[in-house]
C-alpha cells in the first residue's frame, strides 16, 4: 500500500507542477525530464552497477543471466515490464529474490514522468491550436476533481 500512496501523491505533485508550467515546447519537455534524470539516474546506477558487481561475486552462476537482465531492465526503466514478461511472482515464497526486483515502482514512476508531460504538451498545443485557453484545456484533460471546481466541459468553454 505504501508504494500506491507515494504513487498518488507522486502523480498529484508533478501534475501540479505541469499544470502551473505546462510544457509548450519540445524544448520544455526535455528540461523536464533532465531535471529527472539529474535527481535520479546517479543514484540508481550506482545501486545498479554494485548490484550487478555483488551478483556476479557472491550469487551463483545459475542466476547471474537472469539477474543481468534485470539489472539491464532496471536500468532502462523497465522492469516492471520485464517482470511481467518473465511471469516473475512479487510475492511468491522460496524463490530468490533478485536485487534489482524493486526497481519496478521505479520503473513505474519514470514511464510516468516520460508520458505525463507529452500529454499535457499536446493538450497545450490543441489548445492553442483551437483558441482555447491552455490551462483550461489542460484541467479538462487531466480532470480537475478538486472540491468546488467546475466540471472540465464548464472549464474549457470558459
Amino acid at each position: 500500500m505504501g508504494v500506491d500512496v507515494f504513487f498518488v501523491i507522486s502523480g498529484f505533485l508533478i501534475t501540479a507542477h505541469l499544470v502551473s508550467k505546462p510544457p509548450r515546447t519540445a524544448k520544455d519537455v526535455g528540461k523536464f525530464w533532465m531535471r529527472r534524470v539529474r535527481r535520479l539516474l546517479p543514484a540508481s546506477f550506482l545501486v545498479i552497477l554494485s548490484s550487478i558487481l555483488a551478483v556476479w561475486a557472491v550469487a551463483p552462476a545459475t542466476v547471474w543471466r537472469d539477474w543481468g537482465l534485470q539489472g539491464l531492465a532496471s536500468t532502462f526503466y523497465f522492469q516492471n515490464w520485464y517482470l511481467a514478461g518473465t511471469s516473475v511472482d512479487y510475492m511468491a515464497e522460496g524463490e530468490a529474490e533478485s536485487p534489482f526486483q524493486h526497481f519496478w515502482s521505479l520503473s513505474v514512476e519514470e514511464q510516468f514522468y516520460f508520458i505525463w508531460p507529452i500529454m499535457i504538451g499536446l493538450l497545450v498545443l490543441g489548445a492553442l491550436r483551437a483558441g482555447i485557453k491552455p490551462r483550461a484545456a489542460v484541467l479538462g484533460g487531466v480532470g480537475d476533481c478538486r472540491p468546488g471546481t467546475e466540471p472540465a466541459l464548464v472549464a474549457l468553454s470558459d
